[in-house]
């Protein structure tokens, strides 16, 4: 009676000993999982942050050509106003055409530019977007992992 109660012990000690090491290899993994998603989240606001300081550039870089742009198409009137008014010489009508080309060109490349620099900033954007639904989905699936039931 006392063997099988030993034997029963034993085997009970053993059952106890394979919980326990399955609970300590849940918990490394759960460990090395939360360690990695750390080091995500670290990336993504280092890359938030990267974002912030890239966008900002833009944004002030935007402004400066539409100040450029604003000044641009003010010349360009101007010039249009001045070569109306002074219709007499050949060659002051043909310099002042040459002024208003000109002009014309630099607002269409600040325009260019500007478009350039707004297309940049979206794909960024969405570069950014993209990865934090991409660490949030990681996110969710790690967190269902640990917290599923294990047998």
């Amino acid at each position: 009676d006392l063997s099988q109660k030993l034997e029963e012990l034993q085997r009970h000690y053993s059952t106890l000993e394979e919980q326990r090491d399955h609970v300590i290899a849940s918990k490394i993994g759960a460990e090395s999982k939360i360690t990695a998603l750390e080091q995500k989240e670290q990336e993504l606001q280092a890359l938030i942050q990267q974002l912030s300081i890239d966008l900002q550039k833009v944004t002030a870089g935007t402004r400066e050509k539409e100040d450029i742009i604003t000044h641009l198409h003010e010349k360009v009137t101007s010039l249009e106003k001045r070569l109306e008014q002074n219709l007499s010489g050949e060659e002051h009508v043909q310099e002042l055409l040459k002024e208003k080309t000109l002009a014309e060109q630099n607002l269409e490349d600040t325009r260019q530019q500007l478009l350039a620099a707004r297309s940049s900033q979206a794909k960024a954007i969405n570069t950014l977007e993209t990865r934090v639904r991409e660490l949030e989905q990681t996110l969710l699936w790690s967190s269902s992992s640990w917290s599923a039931p294990r047998r």
